[in-house]
């Protein structure tokens, strides 16, 4: 089995600013994102026939079950910190722009399925813990998994003198 490249210099920044962008979001409040998630959520809980309501801006009752959404439900800060990952030098600016908006967009769309199914394993007895918290760890770490066979395909396709440089 032939080794793989391990990426240096070029990764290990993009991975430092990736956290920095994570760290930066979580000091603000982001109450249009966090409003229109839960907002969202409310439309899809009642096209599912859920009881549900608004309680607060940020605060909707769910079948009796309260969620408040914080900045962590928004899924802002993995939105933000997956972008300096997937920035391809090698493209034009306008499709890497196009690139971070489809991925925003999906991961937004992403999360919001994943609050409703957590909703509504909840609703039907499973512990927070098995409908909401595992689901976010697993996906948290296919994404990141799926980023590094990213970097590692790239690297696979790179010539040899450009290795070194990776």
């Amino acid at each position: 089995m032939k080794a793989l490249p391990i990426p240096r210099s070029e990764f290990a920044l993009r991975v430092s600013l990736s956290g920095l962008l994570v760290g930066a979001a979580h000091p603000f409040p982001w109450v249009g994102l966090r409003y229109l998630t839960s907002q969202i959520v409310l439309w899809v809980s009642w096209l599912l026939r859920m009881e549900a309501e608004r309680t607060a801006f940020d605060t909707i009752e769910v079948q009796g079950h309260m969620i408040q959404f914080v900045v962590a439900c928004t899924f802002v800060e993995l939105m933000l910190g997956i972008q300096p990952l997937l920035w391809r030098k090698d493209r034009a600016v306008s499709r890497n722009f196009m690139r971070i908006m489809l991925s925003m967009g999906a991961l937004f769309a992403g999360n919001i399925v994943r609050i409703e199914t957590a909703q509504i394993l909840y609703g039907v007895g499973l512990p927070w813990v098995l409908a909401h918290d595992i689901p976010l760890g697993a996906i948290y770490f296919g994404l990141w998994v799926a980023v590094w066979h990213t970097w590692k395909r790239r690297a696979q396709d790179r010539p040899p003198h450009q290795l070194a440089a990776a």
